[in-house]
């Protein structure tokens, strides 16, 4: 475009720049820092985002200033012991301290339904499934027995009836080349 390259310091207005805004990537990093803390982090950020945008066009000075920030990391690990990781409830019992009990006082309340399943049904008790359970079943009119089945289903009943049409049929002897005619009842 016209052969720039870069665009005088003086035309670039603060808002149309990538740091407009101050970075907030390190604020989840920092819990439980007062205000001053946090400020002091965005200023480093910043600090270290813009040396870096003016160092990205020459390489051999990049390297130079790479290796005096690993000196400082190093020097940093030796000085600053590490912290351990907390985890959420550590972070939150710290926050209000108030330690997290050892034993549970509170049960869990019962489950409840999230899909409609109409306005007249209700939960049951225990007792009362078991006695609707227990209770007394249908039996067979034919054998009288209650072993899941009905006086349609009996094999008893099966047993005694007459053939069905269908054995009727299978066993008449068939003509050989003549369709099988059916009667109209």
């Amino acid at each position: 475009m016209n052969n720039v390259k870069e665009f005088p310091r003086n035309y670039l207005k603060q808002r149309w720049l990538k740091n407009a805004k101050p970075s907030r990537s390190a604020l989840p990093r920092i819990i439980g820092a007062s205000d001053l803390v946090r400020n002091e982090v965005l200023d480093l950020y910043e600090i270290l985002k813009s040396t870096v945008d003016r160092l990205v066009h020459d390489l051999s000075k990049m390297a130079i200033y790479k290796d005096n920030l690993k000196e400082l990391l190093d020097q940093a690990v030796i000085d600053i012991p590490t912290v351990p990781k907390l985890n959420g409830k550590a972070v939150m019992s710290s926050m209000l301290g108030v330690k997290e009990p050892d034993e549970q006082t509170l049960n869990n309340p019962g489950l409840s339904k999230t899909k409609g399943t109409g306005c007249f049904s209700r939960f049951k008790p225990i007792a009362e499934v078991t006695a609707e359970e227990l209770s007394k079943r249908r039996t067979c009119g034919v054998c009288g027995q209650k072993a899941g089945h009905n006086s349609r289903t009996c094999g008893k009943a099966l047993a005694e009836t007459a053939p069905s049409k269908k054995q009727k049929q299978q066993d008449q002897p068939k003509r050989a080349g003549l369709r099988q005619s059916t009667r109209k009842n």
